[in-house]
């Protein structure tokens, strides 16, 4: 596939991911996608099969992209905090950025299809493998204290899940990000305890 290709497939899964934010699946139409996207209805389907391989395709690059900025954002040398606050902040900027998709998905989880699902859930396990195997490390150098890396790496992902969900779920757009990281990774790192 080319550039133009990719772009123009590109554009496609943008504007669906817009129609079906504001219509939902049943009642989006594919002309409507076509229409926002700028080109024909028969292009929508050189590319896609259906609206339903298109709903699940938008969900699969929007997944993908995420995990390629997690990557290429998370190499090089820091510190243990330093990457966790990084990837709240990635986490928590994909969300304000694609808040569309996201709402999708809390409405139309039913459209999604168990092979859809089983591959969001194996690409969920290598974000969860790739923060456990930073805490192993940081077991190993003393950055971090012993304990569970597993439960800490599923813990840390549930709670800027449950942070990413509250800002999907509500309508103003003026989020201060930087505090909202820096506040969940200060509490992931040093706890409620006092002292």
């Amino acid at each position: 596939m080319d550039g133009t290709n990719l772009d123009k497939r590109s554009q496609i899964i943008r504007a669906a991911a817009r129609v079906f934010a504001a219509k939902g699946f049943h009642l989006a139409k594919v002309e409507e996608i076509a229409s926002d996207a700028g080109v024909g209805k028969g292009t929508v389907y050189e590319y896609f099969s259906s609206k339903k391989e298109l709903f699940q395709e938008m969900f699969k690059s929007s997944s993908m992209f995420y995990l390629e900025t997690f990557r290429l954002k998370l190499a090089g040398e820091k510190t243990i905090a330093e990457k966790l606050s990084q990837i709240v902040t990635l986490h928590l900027q994909f969300i304000d950025q694609h808040k569309d998709i996201g709402k999708i998905l809390l409405r139309e989880h039913s459209e999604i299809g168990e092979g859809l699902h089983q591959w969001m859930m194996a690409r969920q396990e290598e974000k969860v493998s790739f923060v456990k195997g930073m805490f192993d490390e940081g077991v190993q150098t003393g950055e971090l204290r012993p304990m569970d890396t597993e439960i800490a790496a599923r813990t840390f992902f549930g709670s800027v899940a449950a942070v990413g969900g509250y800002m999907m779920c509500q309508e103003k757009d003026d989020f201060d990000l930087d505090h909202i990281s820096e506040q969940t990774t200060d509490l992931f790192i040093k706890g409620i305890e006092n002292g």
